[in-house]
């Protein structure tokens, strides 16, 4: 797996930014997430929690059971993860 972040810029020039409603139509003519079954494009509201700990076996088992509870009791099909090193201080 790799966390990619991708940074388009809105200023066009010759023309007004690029608006909300043409970043929309290019999300869906581009790529969209697809139900594994039936193929066919998802759209839901969603939120990021971000957790930054200690790289450790401890806290891999840790996200695991917070996946594996939202799966349980929002019956969701996936709960997607990126893990990435990171440097941080407290």
């Amino acid at each position: 797996m790799l966390q990619a972040d991708l940074l388009f810029g809105r200023d066009i020039a010759g023309r007004d930014p690029v608006t909300d409603a043409e970043r929309t139509a290019f999300l869906a003519d581009i790529g969209q997430w697809r139900d594994r079954t039936t193929g066919r494009i998802v759209r839901e509201t969603s939120f990021v929690i971000r957790i930054v700990a200690d790289d450790s076996a401890d806290t891999h088992a840790r996200l695991a059971a917070i996946r594996h509870a939202y799966r349980e009791r929002f019956r969701q099909e996936s709960v997607g993860i990126t893990l990435v090193p990171a440097c941080a201080s407290f």
